[in-house]
């Protein structure tokens, strides 16, 4: 099963589940690479899945340190949540043993 396949059926879940904070992550993450797919007009394959993932991942991180300086917690919540979903998606990177 390719990475977009996993997301699409974790979104059935979450729209099933009435999840309305995964649902609208992911639906975030599909609409930025379905744009991406118009913008190139070709189809995404999980190495674009991936390019996105670490975009809007990057994009999370900057906002919660933006929102702890600005003294939100509330708005660093949200986003520390968008990007431990956003994060699961990711391949998991080797630790130094199994190098």
């Amino acid at each position: 099963m390719s990475t977009l396949d996993q997301i699409n059926s974790d979104l059935k879940a979450a729209m099933l589940a009435k999840d309305n904070a995964t649902r609208d992550t992911l639906r975030m993450l599909i609409s930025e690479i379905k744009r991406y797919e118009i913008d190139n007009r070709v189809d995404a394959d999980d190495s674009v899945v991936l390019a996105t993932l670490k975009k809007m991942i990057k994009q999370r991180k900057d906002s919660i340190q933006q929102y702890r300086d600005g003294g939100r917690p509330d708005l660093e919540e949200i986003e520390q949540n968008e990007l431990d979903l956003l994060d699961k998606y990711l391949p998991q990177a080797l630790n130094g043993d199994a190098l």
